[in-house]
């Protein structure tokens, strides 16, 4: 799969209207219908690079005749992942001669859809980092047919950004203190209109008094971790159209040195030999920091796209 999208296969079959307060895996024919299938859990935490790291998603749908979309089937539906199928309780089915709109948010809870596709998402915290950062994706416009039954795909695409920062130093051991990440903003509510592009309201620039993006735990970096560390794991963090303020702040020491005779750096993260001067969802910015024994800081910055794997989740009535 290309451009870290994620692809969900919707089962369809000519149905009539709903049956409440059921939960299914499978969806088998009743009484000549067809369900439409889904489901939702808690939502996953960190980057989602398959399907199978979705736990649970959001979804809205709309149907009427021909062009119209007036009648309500989906309002922010809960659809988990069970391990071998997705599920959602009120069973809902395809209605004949009727044409379906859906949209998707994940994770569960995260955002809202209106019938004319308008994502909004208000006040998304990217605060947290490593194994504890959220991810953020939508999907739509999907159609379908009462008529036409067929597999549905909703394409997920990343609203985030992924950064990791590395530090490491050339076979001399190295002490790390007081990292901090500042001059961006920590979260925003998003906009998106159907076909469109997402736009964000940013909240207010961390700045370097705020411990947001603060690891004060010491890292050390020798032998054992290969003179390499990634002391925030993965951040998640909204696009920034500009990191004109955007800073890396630390302190180090050598292995001859003390914490009393600690070193201060300040890096801007889109100064120097860097070309990198905005973040856009979907793409991955690692930084490297590299401190050699001659106390000449370097910083390094690739780009890459997402990383995603092939993966589909697919159910068929009456398999």
């Amino acid at each position: 799969m290309k451009r870290g999208n994620i692809f969900f296969w919707f089962a369809a079959a000519v149905a009539l209207m709903a049956i409440a307060g059921c939960t299914k895996t499978v969806h088998t024919p009743e009484n000549g219908r067809h369900s439409i299938g889904f489901n939702v859990q808690e939502p996953v935490k960190s980057a989602v690079t398959g399907a199978a790291d979705i736990t649970s998603f959001e979804v809205w749908g709309w149907y009427g005749s021909n062009t119209e979309r007036n009648k309500n089937v989906f309002n922010g539906t809960q659809v988990n992942n069970t391990g071998s199928g997705w599920t959602y309780d009120n069973l809902q089915y395809w209605v004949p001669y009727m044409n379906y709109t859906f949209y998707a948010v994940y994770p569960f809870g995260a955002g809202e859809c209106s019938a004319n596709g308008t994502f909004t998402v208000k006040d998304f915290n990217c605060s947290a980092f490593g194994d504890n950062a959220v991810d953020l994706m939508t999907a739509g416009a999907v159609e379908g047919s009462g008529n036409n039954p067929a597999n549905v795909v909703f394409n997920f695409v990343h609203e985030l950004s992924k950064l990791k920062f590395r530090f490491e130093s050339s076979q001399t051991m190295v002490t790390i203190t007081d990292i901090k990440l500042y001059g961006i903003s920590a979260g925003g509510t998003l906009k998106k209109a159907r076909g469109g592009n997402a736009s964000w309201n940013m909240w207010s620039a961390v700045t370097a008094d705020d411990p947001t993006y603060s690891v004060t735990e010491a890292v050390v970096l020798n032998t054992e971790n290969s003179y390499a560390a990634e002391p925030y794991g993965e951040l998640l963090l909204p696009p920034h159209t500009a990191l004109t303020d955007a800073k890396l702040s630390f302190s180090y020491y050598y292995n001859w040195e003390t914490p009393e005779n600690a070193h201060k750096a300040e890096l801007q993260l889109a100064a120097g030999s860097t070309t990198i001067t905005s973040w856009e969802a979907g793409k991955s910015y690692n930084y490297t920091v590299k401190i050699p024994a001659t106390n000449d800081i370097k910083l390094i910055v690739t780009v890459a796209g997402w990383d995603t794997q092939d993966t589909s989740v697919s159910w068929t009535p009456g398999n």
